[in-house]
């Protein structure tokens, strides 16, 4: 998100002023939205500015010096005040509790943002049943729209700057699985509109060709609910295809998450399982995985999920089955897999890929 209007958060980080550098406005923002989390290993400190499958963005403080205790527990209400000093900062933090407040300080001589990229195409998260395969595919757009409106052209790449208009088409829209984008309902631009006539042309689509000139040049919601059909039907598929090969391209170009020498050794051989698993030709089911941010708490969680295939008349729908993974232990981890995968066995060798 650009912040151009600063005085629209100062009034959440008192003490601050328009000479202080652009970090400190998005500090403001943190607490404007009561999203403040501090992250304290040793001599770091950090919060979590923006947090998702594509980026992993923290605000540190430089030369910290922390005085009292940051309580993890209380999270209703946090507050925080600014004093600027001649050589630094004092950052004063309040957690509001009906019972006892906590207060700390964090003294430090600068504040930096540092932003990690990821690949994020072969990430899936299931939050609204049916349809899923689209659900993922509008998450995706909503993952570049969202990096780009925060960060700018410079967190992204150009393929997916490319890919920033597509986001902008109510009938895609329908398909969201973020709660509140689903209230905040659907838009459409003239932007998004030509940028589906574009992909509808390269595969030589042309009765979504014909319905999105319609919309285009009368838009409504009766066009808008076929569209939002067609997207599910197998007629179309080449349409939804070809956008996925554009995010997962745009993706590729990031590295993967993380965790350590041990758990990514543990992924990759779990990954290889499924490999060998499926077919060459596989065409039973598309296998996404649901990661935890590198920086977590607990257990290390991990989820495995494959969206089966299920044709229902003239439209494509999935099942999804999940291995579900959890613990600090490798071989328990393993353990885990290892039991639920063999379902995931029995469904390819006994039914063929169907449910």
């Amino acid at each position: 998100m650009k912040i151009e209007d600063y005085n629209d958060y100062a009034e959440y980080l008192p003490g601050i002023t328009d000479e202080c550098p652009q970090e400190f406005f998005r500090l403001a923002q943190i607490f404007s939205e009561n999203v403040f989390e501090l992250i304290s290993d040793k001599d770091k400190k950090a919060i979590p500015y923006m947090m998702d499958d594509a980026i992993e963005s923290f605000l540190v403080f430089e030369n910290p010096v922390m005085t009292g205790i940051y309580d993890k527990a209380k999270r209703e209400l946090i507050t925080g005040n600014l004093e600027i000093k001649k050589d630094d900062y004092i950052l004063v933090v309040k957690q509001h509790s009906d019972n006892d407040d906590n207060f700390f300080t964090i003294r430090f001589t600068g504040l930096h943002m540092t932003n990690h990229f990821y690949s994020y195409h072969n990430i899936g998260h299931f939050w609204i049943s049916r349809y899923e395969y689209l659900r993922q595919l509008d998450y995706r757009l909503w993952v570049i729209r969202d990096k780009y409106q925060f960060f700018g052209k410079a967190a992204c790449n150009d393929e997916e700057i490319s890919l920033i208009d597509f986001y902008e088409f109510a009938p895609l829209r329908y398909y969201t699985c973020i709660d509140w984008e689903k209230e905040a309902g659907n838009e459409c631009t003239s932007a998004g509109v030509n940028a589906f006539i574009h992909i509808a042309e390269e595969v030589n689509d042309k009765s979504f060709l014909r319905i999105l000139r319609l919309y285009k040049k009368k838009p409504n919601i009766i066009l808008e609910k076929i569209l939002t059909y067609m997207f599910r039907t197998y007629r179309h598929e080449k349409i939804v295809s070809k956008l996925q090969d554009m995010i997962n391209h745009a993706s590729s170009s990031y590295p993967e998450r993380s965790f350590g020498h041990e758990i990514d050794s543990f992924i990759a051989k779990c990954r290889e399982k499924i490999k060998n698993l499926l077919p060459a030709d596989n065409k039973i089911c598309e296998t996404l995985e649901e990661q935890p941010f590198t920086i977590y708490d607990g257990d290390f969680e991990y989820y495995f999920h494959f969206m089966f295939w299920k044709r229902s008349g003239l439209t494509k729908n999935c099942i999804i089955k999940t291995i579900k993974l959890s613990g600090n232990d490798v071989q328990t981890l393993f353990d885990q897999f290892n039991r639920q995968f063999t379902e995931i066995e029995k469904i390819i060798w006994e039914n063929g890929g169907h449910i």
